[in-house]
Order: structure tokens, then sequence, then C-alpha cells
């Protein structure tokens, strides 16, 4: 539904597929106060180039539930979701003739200059806190080795998880997904 009219809306709620809209009519009783199998629980975003400079880094805290990332020209709402997908491995989703696959690639460059297009600097981190089936995992991408390192909480430490077999194409969170 790209625009929202009448008949799009109407297709939307009509539409049999489990997917598309919960139903209160399914086998299965909603809980909307039911914690998810899967969420993200925060993300912090350090010394990138508009964001996270300092001792501390930039810290957003997500709610299993909901979110909504809302502001004006300038307060990181993209950084926050080319962040994400960094972090996450997700760029591969985006097809390269695309104007979102060029913005993430401007977003992810070093600029060698004030003018030059790139939001990260040469030791730009990004990590996320998400949460499995009950299991929480660390992911730390960083500018310098553009990789994403997988850390397991195992009693309140967290221990590096080996990603064995998994292609290039796939994401961090293809591995988490996946019986290991």
């Amino acid at each position: 539904m790209e625009t929202p009219t009448l008949a799009s809306l109407k297709l939307a709620l009509i539409d049999g597929q489990e997917f598309s809209i919960k139903r209160f009519d399914d086998p299965i009783q909603f809980n909307p106060y039911e914690t998810p199998d899967n969420f993200i629980e925060s993300i912090q975003i350090k010394d990138a180039r508009y964001m996270g400079q300092g001792k501390l880094p930039s810290s957003l805290s997500f709610s299993p539930y909901a979110n909504a990332i809302v502001g004006g020209r300038g307060t990181g709402k993209s950084t926050i979701t080319h962040s994400l997908r960094a972090v996450s491995g997700k760029q591969s989703e985006l097809d390269e003739d695309t104007t979102p696959y060029q913005t993430y690639s401007k977003f992810m460059q070093v600029p060698k200059s004030k003018d030059d297009f790139g939001a990260l600097k040469e030791d730009t981190e990004v990590e996320l806190i998400y949460r499995r089936l009950g299991k929480r995992y660390r992911l730390i991408w960083s500018q310098v080795t553009n990789e994403t390192t997988v850390f397991e909480e195992d009693g309140g430490d967290w221990k590096k998880v080996k990603i064995r077999n998994l292609p290039k194409t796939d994401s961090p969170l293809t591995f988490i997904a996946r019986d290991k």
C-alpha cells in the first residue's frame, strides 16, 4: 500500500495472510503484553561524524512492543537507521541501482574533507543488543574491520560466538536465527 486509499485499506483488511494483519479470530490468542521472541533492546553509536562523539556513545533504548524514530532534519534518524543496517549486516538486501542503496553507500564513507559524503569516522563503532528466544546477543560493528562480531550473554558475561559456514551475503542475525 504505497498510497493509502480506501480501496487499498479494504484490500489490506480482507487479505487472509497471517502476516498482513493480526486477527482476533486466529486460533492462537493474541496477547499484546507478551514480549516478542525477537527484538532489539538498544543501539549505541560511538565516534560517528555527527553522533556519539565524546566520552560516551550515543545510546538509544527500544521497547519490545513498538518504536518510532521521529525528528527534524539533522537529528540522527538516518544515522540510527543506517547504523542498524550496518551492525546487523542487512546491507545486502538493498538493490544496487536504488536510491536507498546509494544513500546508504554515501553514509558508510569516511569523508576526506568536510565537504565529502560520509557519516563515519575511522574509529566508528556500532553496538546492538538483540534478544532472541530469551537469549541476549551483542553485535559490534567496527569501521576498522567493516565486520560485525557477535557475543552471547552467558551468566552476565559476554562470550564471543564463533560463526562458521556463514556465506558473506548472510547477516549475523541469520546466524543467530538458525539452530547452532
